[in-house]
């Protein structure tokens, strides 16, 4: 039987109905008993307070308005405390206005710094959205607060109204609110760096120090978030201060800090030198004098090669407490610009022309201004190794067993590789004369065996390797770990030997059993196990198992 429908509108205008009735008879409970200063809702009628004297409020209706307002007399900042709050949230809805009633923007709403005396008012809601709204009979208490301050520099929240600051004279400053920002602006005689530097910072405050925006001589945002910044010209430049960079970490900071800018003329004459067309070329084994300021500087300097060998960077006078690292970090480029070694004071570099990177450290977030000089002396010694290049298996050296081949490992991920073409089954090992170990490391050279594919075959405890009819590669290296091998610039000989002995096994270790064993063992029993079971207690059982043969 098919039900019939024709109701549902008549439904559908029941629940309507109904709901408005209960709207209506919401709206007609007896409100509560408004409290002492009502009518307050409209900013004509706001209740005037005086700082420091608290009065009792509540919402007797869900849409309750109440505003106050107060009179400043001098610049400073009005803060307000508030007791007894029952109602929902942590707080009601508040904000700050002017006499007329009109928000003040300002993104916090627990303090607002007046810098033109004058009336203002606060409004206050049960709730921020209507739909929370409730009424809140019982009393809760306000209290308005206010304390003078007497910041010379206000008002300087732009460009046009920016305090002047002198190099080398501390400015005191604060944050009267979150959303604060202090403008400055400072003469340049001309090129060099500006450092600024803060003191009396409360770090329960500001566990970090503010964010500054840098702002040329055309009034453009340049350099943020740096305390060094390189100066290109003379003329008037600016800087913005904020306590935070993320809106979320804003605070003010009412108590005053110190502001200090220095000015370091540009005393380094190669400068600019950042890139490689205007690269310093500087000759072998004659120091280049040089300073790192900003903090993100970098000199580039230019070298010419003579033939393949090794190349290394020496320092002296590097400011080590101020970078926090014991050398600069230096990055070589060849001819075209392509990196060849990062982060390290040597390379083995090719004939022809090179490039390399000074800067304070290797990571962006370590870099450091330098202010000291120092001196960079580049050296250069040939390679010395007539085998190379033999770094893969392409150009690997073809071995002749029993002959010595004299070597050296330069760069320090050096690696000498040599060919074996073995014509039967054998035992290989290599032996080594005149091997001078660098500090710390292996008293021998290490040696590890590959198939052409280039899957290992690990030595024994000898040395000796067994390889079956085939070509193999041996790879050299003064370690076995990539990054604990350095160099050794002294030669030494390597000889590679067939029909070798290999270690014994010991005596002692018991052998283990081979899959074999294991399967005759298997295959050995006759009888099926037999299991038996006891409980103990409710819920445990301990299981037998003998095994029969």
């Amino acid at each position: 039987m098919k039900h019939s429908t024709h109701f549902l509108p008549y439904l559908f205008l029941f629940w309507v109905g109904l709901g408005i009735g209960n709207l209506t008879a919401q709206d007609q409970t007896p409100a509560l008993k408004p409290d002492a200063y009502e009518p307050n809702d409209k900013i004509q009628q706001a209740t005037l307070v005086a700082f420091e004297q608290p009065i009792k409020l509540n919402f007797h209706t869900a849409n309750d308005i109440d505003r106050v307002k107060f009179e400043v007399k001098e610049p400073g900042l009005v803060t307000w405390t508030l007791t007894n709050w029952k109602g929902k949230g942590k707080l009601p809805y508040l904000y700050f206005c002017d006499d007329k009633g009109q928000a003040i923007k300002n993104d916090d709403a627990g303090n607002l710094y007046v810098k033109t005396p004058g009336v203002y008012s606060m409004f206050l809601h049960a709730h921020q959205y209507s739909w929370e709204r409730k009424p809140v009979d019982e009393p809760f208490e306000l209290t308005m607060h206010f304390k003078a301050y007497d910041d010379p520099t206000e008002p300087n929240d732009s460009i046009k109204t920016a305090t002047p600051i002198t190099f080398g004279q501390p400015l005191a400053l604060r944050f009267m609110s979150r959303a604060d920002a202090d403008f400055l602006s400072f003469q340049t005689p001309g090129p060099g760096v500006v450092q600024l530097q803060f003191d009396k910072l409360n770090k329960k405050i500001l566990p970090k120090n503010p964010y500054v925006i840098w702002y040329d001589t055309q009034n453009k945002p340049n350099d943020k978030g740096y305390y060094d910044y390189r100066i290109t010209e003379k003329g008037t430049h600016h800087l913005r201060l904020i306590s935070s960079y993320y809106s979320w970490e804003l605070r003010a900071h009412q108590e005053p800090f110190e502001v200090k800018l220095t000015f370091h003329p540009c005393e380094d004459e190669t400068e600019p030198n950042d890139t490689f067309k205007t690269a310093r070329a500087i000759n072998f084994d004659q120091p280049a004098t040089m300073r790192l300021r900003p903090f993100n500087d970098v000199d580039m300097l230019k070298i010419q090669v003579p033939s393949r060998g090794l190349v290394t960077c020496t320092t002296e006078n590097w400011d080590t407490k101020t970078s926090g690292k014991k050398i600069p970090n230096f990055i070589f480029y060849n001819s075209d610009g392509k990196k060849v070694v990062d982060g390290k004071p040597q390379a083995l570099l090719e004939e022809g022309t090179h490039y390399i990177r000074v800067n304070s450290a290797y990571y962006n977030w370590e870099l450091r201004s330098i202010y000291k000089p120092f001196d960079v002396t580049v050296r250069w010694k040939p390679e010395g190794d007539d085998l190379e290049p033999n770094n893969d298996f392409a150009s690997a050296t073809p071995v002749e067993f029993q002959k010595p081949y004299t070597i050296n490992i330069i760069p320090e991920f050096d690696l000498d590789i040599f060919k074996l073409v073995i014509d039967k089954p054998t035992y290989v090992n290599m032996t080594h004369t005149d091997y001078k170990a660098p500090k710390g490391k292996p008293q021998f050279p290490y040696v590890y065996y590959y198939k052409p594919d280039g899957t290992g075959l690990q030595p024994d405890k000898n040395g000796v390797v067994k390889l079956n009819k085939g070509t193999y590669y041996a790879e050299v290296s003064t370690h076995s770990y990539s990054w604990e091998r350095t160099f050794t610039t002294e030669k030494f000989n390597v000889v590679f030997h067939l029909d070798a002995t290999p270690a014994q096994p010991d005596a002692t270790q018991q052998p283990s059993r081979s899959a074999d064993t294991v399967m005759q063992n298997q295959e050995s029993v006759s009888t099926p196990a037999t299991t038996s079971r006891r409980q103990t207690k409710p819920g445990v059982w301990i299981f037998e198992v003998e095994m029969i043969k």
